[in-house]
């Protein structure tokens, strides 16, 4: 029989490899929209043909998302959730807008009044780009399951679930387990629970009855508890606690991990 965990891994792989399917088109479509020799009068093709495409691949990510919900349910706690309709988070095109206009043509030309060559900066805009596309249609999905998480009458929250191979910062989220719906506090936006970098690994899971950390889990767990101990005399918290974990730690963005890369 598959495992609630199983199903929760399937799922994260399956996501990630719908973006970075989705990641593709981007890519070429960023070729073929914008003109390097006409940035300002080719960016408003490229926003709008760039919204439209994120708008169906959030889409796709958030069905993909209610597929795997009732089947998460089931192995879980033994029912599908029949009684659980949730309406599939909508796509916000305005705020998509607004955060397109900085970037495309106008960033590019950001990168040329800094002094790079026109290969240079047309790399590191569409290389930002990307990342953030990538990021946006897996929102799709996350949102999707944090929505069936508040209507579930049986779940007791959501938690974010490591690719395995996690930077400080997302295994210091796994670390804190389920963010409760009980609590008013934890879906603030001023706390770091909800946020995801550019091409993150990570996956949310719904989350029944008390949560048993896994040996990796409990290992990250540890090794914030670790960093908080060294941290001077002081206020203790997330932002100055998180630079010792990496620091000390073997997370994909620690000093001993990305010098073997080197």
């Amino acid at each position: 029989m598959v495992t609630a965990a199983q199903l929760t891994d399937k799922h994260r792989r399956d996501q990630v490899r719908l973006a970075i399917t989705a990641d593709s088109q981007a890519r070429r479509l960023w070729d073929s929209t914008l003109d390097l020799h006409d940035l300002k009068g080719t960016q408003p093709i490229w926003k709008k043909t760039m919204i439209d495409l994120l708008a169906r691949w959030y889409q796709l990510s958030a069905r993909m998302a209610t597929r795997y919900l009732p089947q998460h349910r089931e192995a879980s706690i033994g029912q599908p959730g029949s009684e659980v309709t949730i309406a599939i988070p909508r796509f916000d095109k305005q705020q998509a807008a607004k955060e397109f206009d900085w970037m495309g043509a106008t960033n590019i030309m950001w990168h040329l009044a800094k002094g790079q060559t026109e290969e240079a900066a047309w790399a590191a805009a569409r290389s930002l780009f990307l990342g953030m596309f990538h990021e946006a249609v897996l929102t799709g999905g996350r949102r999707t399951i944090q929505e069936w998480a508040k209507k579930d009458p049986r779940a007791i929250g959501w938690r974010r679930v490591s690719d395995g191979a996690p930077c400080a910062f997302c295994a210091m989220l796994v670390s804190r387990g389920p963010v409760y719906l009980s609590e008013k506090t934890a879906l603030k936006a001023d706390t770091p629970s909800g946020k995801y970098h550019a091409h993150c690994g990570c996956t949310v899971e719904v989350v029944y009855g008390d949560w048993q950390p896994t040996e990796q889990e409990q290992q990250w767990i540890d090794d914030y508890y670790r960093a908080a101990e060294r941290f001077p005399k002081g206020e203790k918290t997330w932002q100055n606690i998180l630079p010792i974990m990496r620091d000390k730690g073997a997370f994909r963005d620690s000093p001993s991990v990305r010098s073997k890369g080197e």
